[in-house]
């Protein structure tokens, strides 16, 4: 079997080992493209020169902090808090206090939400 960029592969150099798993693996795909010869190896990097550091032209930048971030960090605190202020409560009432199941008609408005699927044929 011949690789695009590869050695050219012979019968005599074709070789097939076996790992732990009893798996054959084919030395010519291992090395495929070794050697600079345009093989696998060079189109699979960005930079495949051994040098492409020292020239390399992306540069890494600092991104600023995200206000999105801040206002996330205030938040989950007291989401935090009123979980435990929801447990106490929880735990000190009666059980049919948080049930959201069954509402009477003392409550006054509320409001009740329907999800509506949609199936396509």
């Amino acid at each position: 079997m011949e690789v695009p960029g590869g050695p050219p592969s012979s019968p005599s150099s074709s070789s097939c080992t076996s790992d732990v798993s009893g798996v054959s693996v084919s030395k010519e795909l291992l090395t495929a493209g070794n050697g600079g010869r345009g093989g696998i190896w060079d189109r699979l990097f960005i930079n495949s020169k051994p040098n492409s550091r020292k020239n390399s032209t992306l540069q890494t930048v600092r991104i600023e902090r995200s206000p999105l971030l801040d206002q996330v960090q205030t938040f989950l605190p007291q989401m935090a808090q009123a979980n435990e202020k929801l447990r106490k409560e929880m735990a000190a009432a009666p059980p049919d206090r948080f049930n959201i199941e069954n509402i009477d008609e003392t409550l006054g408005k509320v409001i009740q939400m329907f999800q509506v699927y949609k199936t396509t044929q």
